[in-house]
């Protein structure tokens, strides 16, 4: 079976074993199910650079590194221990302090970050696309459009996920 097999198990989370219950979380709760978005899982961390070409001829106007999610050049959220690689597994969630979830990032952004499974397995890291061509995430930030690129990050560490239909009244 595959890592996004059908087998439902926190334990699988906690020790970094990836399940459909550890992608659960991140539609349910840290973004709108009713968007397309694109999910990470946070065995490494995922190079994220958002240009505002998809060739990325220019600097990125976001950008995810070690220390934490900048938006044009200025850090708005980090890390816990303002570093990615010195956080266990389960904490990697952007403005969480170690006890509480005190700065977390801007709303606006479309990187969205959270525990994924109630905090007792890994944490989960999201991004609102409009859509995704070629391998190019296509998402929106203060009415411009950016571009992700997503050929070169391993094919396991991430998904496309379309939108859940809206229930009819």
């Amino acid at each position: 079976m595959n890592r996004f097999g059908s087998i439902i198990s926190m334990s699988f989370c906690a020790v970094g074993m990836f399940a459909e219950a550890c992608w659960a979380d991140c539609s349910a709760k840290n973004q709108d199910p009713h968007k397309p978005h694109v999910e990470f899982l946070l065995e490494s961390l995922p190079t994220l650079q958002f240009y505002l070409s998809p060739h990325g001829a220019n600097s990125p106007i976001i950008q995810l590194n070690d220390k934490g999610l900048y938006v044009e050049g200025n850090l708005v959220c980090e890390w816990p221990n303002n570093s990615f690689s010195k956080t266990p597994e389960p904490n990697r969630v952007l403005g969480f302090d170690g006890e509480k979830l005190s700065k977390p990032c801007p709303k606006e952004v479309p990187v969205k970050s959270g525990f994924g499974d109630m905090g007792v397995g890994t944490a989960v890291l999201c991004v609102e696309v409009e859509a995704v061509k070629n391998s190019i995430a296509e998402v929106q930030y203060k009415g411009k459009r950016l571009y992700l690129s997503l050929q070169e990050m391993p094919k396991d560490n991430w998904r496309y996920e379309l939108p859940r239909k809206k229930k009819s009244p």
